[in-house]
């Protein structure tokens, strides 16, 4: 088991309301585990599969991911 409360490295969590591999409970314990935690966000009717192939990805994920690694980037 990887312990996340060692991890320096800031931290963006998406995840699925709809997800059963990733239940919202197990979510709620995670995150104040993580201290470098940037970003959370919890998209409806989502589930496990849809990060990788939902139909929606392209207008309700992606986008945000590019603006996220860009800003990060800037001054490297």
């Amino acid at each position: 088991m990887y312990n996340v409360t060692q991890m320096s490295t800031p931290t963006v969590i998406f995840v699925g309301k709809d997800d059963t591999l990733a239940s919202p409970s197990d979510v709620e314990k995670l995150k104040p585990l993580i201290k470098h935690l940037r970003y959370f966000e919890e998209i409806s009717n989502w589930n496990h599969f849809d990060f990788v192939i939902g139909i929606d990805a392209e207008k309700l994920l992606y986008p945000k991911l590019i603006k996220m690694l860009e800003d990060t980037a800037v001054g490297v």
